[in-house]
Protein backbone atom coordinates (compact mmCIF):
# COMPACT_ATOMS: atom_id res chain seq x y z
CA UNK A 1 0.00 0.00 0.00
CA UNK A 2 1.19 3.42 -0.88
CA UNK A 3 1.22 6.21 1.15
CA UNK A 4 -1.44 8.26 -0.17
CA UNK A 5 -3.84 5.05 0.58
CA UNK A 6 -2.83 4.98 3.85
CA UNK A 7 -3.22 8.35 4.73
CA UNK A 8 -6.88 8.63 2.66
CA UNK A 9 -7.62 5.30 5.29
CA UNK A 10 -6.78 7.38 8.20
CA UNK A 11 -8.42 10.49 6.69
CA UNK A 12 -11.85 7.95 6.52
CA UNK A 13 -11.64 6.64 10.04
CA UNK A 14 -10.99 10.03 11.48
CA UNK A 15 -14.16 11.40 9.31
CA UNK A 16 -16.06 7.93 10.86
CA UNK A 17 -15.02 8.82 14.27
CA UNK A 18 -15.83 12.60 13.98
CA UNK A 19 -18.78 11.91 12.79
CA UNK A 20 -20.13 8.85 15.57
CA UNK A 21 -18.41 10.22 18.38
CA UNK A 22 -18.28 14.29 17.56
CA UNK A 23 -21.53 14.16 16.23
CA UNK A 24 -20.54 16.24 13.24
CA UNK A 25 -22.39 16.08 10.18
CA UNK A 26 -20.89 13.35 7.16
CA UNK A 27 -21.25 16.92 4.86
CA UNK A 28 -19.02 19.08 7.54
CA UNK A 29 -16.54 15.79 8.61
CA UNK A 30 -15.96 14.83 4.60
CA UNK A 31 -15.25 18.42 3.83
CA UNK A 32 -12.45 18.93 7.00
CA UNK A 33 -11.19 14.97 5.73
CA UNK A 34 -11.00 15.83 1.94
CA UNK A 35 -13.23 12.87 1.29
CA UNK A 36 -16.29 12.56 -0.80
CA UNK A 37 -19.13 12.94 0.91
CA UNK A 38 -20.77 9.27 -0.66
CA UNK A 39 -17.73 7.53 0.77
CA UNK A 40 -18.12 8.54 4.22
CA UNK A 41 -21.88 7.92 4.18
CA UNK A 42 -21.21 4.18 2.81
CA UNK A 43 -18.20 3.94 5.42
CA UNK A 44 -20.26 5.03 8.67
CA UNK A 45 -23.18 3.05 7.26
CA UNK A 46 -20.76 -0.14 7.10
CA UNK A 47 -19.22 0.83 10.51
CA UNK A 48 -22.19 1.02 12.28
CA UNK A 49 -24.13 -1.69 10.70
CA UNK A 50 -24.51 -5.18 13.05
CA UNK A 51 -22.61 -8.31 11.32
CA UNK A 52 -25.84 -9.66 10.93
CA UNK A 53 -26.82 -6.93 8.76
CA UNK A 54 -23.55 -6.66 6.81
CA UNK A 55 -24.02 -11.05 6.13
CA UNK A 56 -27.93 -9.89 5.26
CA UNK A 57 -26.34 -7.75 2.51
CA UNK A 58 -23.71 -9.20 1.56
CA UNK A 59 -26.23 -12.78 0.58
CA UNK A 60 -28.35 -10.08 -1.01
CA UNK A 61 -25.89 -8.71 -3.46
CA UNK A 62 -24.77 -12.46 -4.19
CA UNK A 63 -28.27 -13.61 -4.85
CA UNK A 64 -28.32 -10.44 -7.46
CA UNK A 65 -24.84 -11.84 -9.04
CA UNK A 66 -26.05 -15.10 -9.29
CA UNK A 67 -29.30 -13.76 -11.30
CA UNK A 68 -26.76 -11.86 -13.47
CA UNK A 69 -24.93 -13.94 -14.26
CA UNK A 70 -27.04 -16.61 -15.10
CA UNK A 71 -29.07 -14.22 -17.30
CA UNK A 72 -25.42 -13.34 -18.86
CA UNK A 73 -25.19 -17.42 -19.59
CA UNK A 74 -28.34 -17.76 -21.21
CA UNK A 75 -27.95 -14.69 -23.26
CA UNK A 76 -24.08 -16.45 -24.38
CA UNK A 77 -26.26 -19.43 -25.09
CA UNK A 78 -28.72 -17.56 -27.36
CA UNK A 79 -25.77 -15.91 -28.86
CA UNK A 80 -23.65 -19.14 -29.83
CA UNK A 81 -26.72 -20.68 -31.26
CA UNK A 82 -26.95 -18.28 -33.92
CA UNK A 83 -23.29 -17.79 -34.58
CA UNK A 84 -23.24 -22.08 -35.46
CA UNK A 85 -26.29 -21.38 -37.80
Amino acid sequence: MDIATLNMQDNLLRAIHMVNEKGLSISESAKSCHISQLRLYKAVRAHNATQAQQLAQLQLKRSHLFEQLTEIDARITQLERKVAK
